[in-house]
């Protein structure tokens, strides 16, 4: 009894605390929501990445409401991957795929009755947090900067990825600041995202080498992958890309190969936990780590936080920071951390989401198939 039996998709829109948007500003998250006919629940719950608020839920609709009833959800990924392919292939939004493959992951796991990371298979009990922010973008000073990254950590982050906006030689000033202010014992990473020449961040990264931070994210163009080898034959800080999400399963391939960056950077809630497994699986073959990505809702971020919890090296789960900015009322997601800075392993069956249905009844606008 765990074919399925319903695919419902919905959308929500509610106004976050968000620091980074106008006051006023409404995000939009989208529901999927398999049921079984013995009454197993797959859920996900996804932020849209199109400007119509309807536009992802209706091709997630499309897509897959109808061809999935009826197939079992104990046989994914093998047996729905040819019809995830197939819309991606055809130039679906890769983030409405990921929403349909991490529900019925979720699926799967809640009709084994384990968590998913068990699924997966289980390496890590817990894990270290460290924040990343959007607010920052807008603060008018390094000074402010620092005085953000000091709130993440007296709440509790083990570490802090900075996001600057001047020139190589300003993002170098505000990175020693920032180190002189939180003292040389606190964990930080640097994303310009994708904003230098090759020359420019190979000087960045001999500086932030010299202040100790732990890696260097992004510093040039996704679309220079080749480059990638030339950057990380001339600086020692670790390497990692690509936030963008433009690379194929084969550039990671390469990239896992020659070690060039030596983390790579996923997101399953924007590429799907199917691919993100398998880049996993191989970068881990070539002892190459990966660093999942974290963005929109917290539900979004948490098929994520199972797939670091099942890879081989140990990783950084990334919060939106302030959490406040990105959670939406009536979804618990297990992502708290506890009072050692860390994030424990989710308890409950599957991607562990506690949804207050009730009381989302009357806001969730219900593309297909209402529940």
């Amino acid at each position: 009894m765990t074919k399925i039996a319903q695919v419902s998709v919905g959308t929500l829109a509610y106004e976050p605390e968000v620091q980074w948007q106008a006051p006023g500003t409404k995000q939009v998250a989208t529901f999927v929501r398999l049921r079984t006919a013995s009454g197993i629940e797959g859920v996900s719950v996804s932020w849209n990445d199109s400007p119509s608020p309807s536009a992802m839920a209706l091709t997630i609709n499309a897509w897959f409401a109808e061809v999935l009833v009826g197939r079992d959800v104990r046989t994914h990924p093998a047996g729905f991957e040819r019809d995830l392919k197939r819309a991606a292939w055809n130039g679906t939004s890769p983030v409405a795929v990921a929403a349909m493959d991490n529900a019925l992951w979720d699926a799967r796991a809640k009709a084994e009755g384990l968590p998913l990371h068990a699924v997966l298979g289980t390496r890590h009990e817990d894990l270290p947090v460290y924040a990343g922010s959007r607010a920052e973008l807008l603060m008018a000073s390094a000074e402010e900067v620092a005085a953000h990254v000091m709130e993440a950590r007296d709440s509790g982050h083990a570490a802090y990825k900075l996001h600057l906006w001047g020139g190589w030689r300003e993002d170098i000033a505000g990175c020693e600041l920032v180190r002189r202010r939180i003292g040389d014992g606190y964990g930080l990473m640097f994303d310009p995202m994708e904003r230098y020449a090759l020359g420019e961040a190979v000087t960045v990264a001999a500086a932030l080498e010299r202040l100790g931070f732990l890696w260097f994210e992004d510093p040039i163009s996704c679309e220079q992958r080749q480059a990638y080898a030339w950057l990380a034959a001339r600086v020692k800080i670790p390497l990692v890309a690509a936030d963008a999400l433009q690379w194929s399963f084969n550039d990671y391939a390469d990239a896992a190969a020659t070690r060039a960056p030596m983390l790579l950077r996923l997101d399953a809630g924007r590429q799907g936990l199917t691919f993100c497994r398998r880049v996993v699986e191989l970068a881990n073959g070539f002892g190459v780590g990966s660093e999942i990505h974290a963005f929109g809702p917290e539900a979004n971020s948490v098929a994520g936080l199972h797939l670091a919890l099942a890879q081989k090296p140990v990783s950084y789960y990334e919060a939106c920071f302030p959490r406040r900015d990105f959670e939406i009322p009536g979804v618990d997601v297990p992502t708290h951390l506890n009072a050692a800075g860390r994030v424990p392993a989710p308890a409950r069956p599957g991607l562990g989401l506690d949804i207050d249905w009730p009381s989302l009844a009357r806001r969730i606008d219900w593309v297909a198939g209402r529940p």
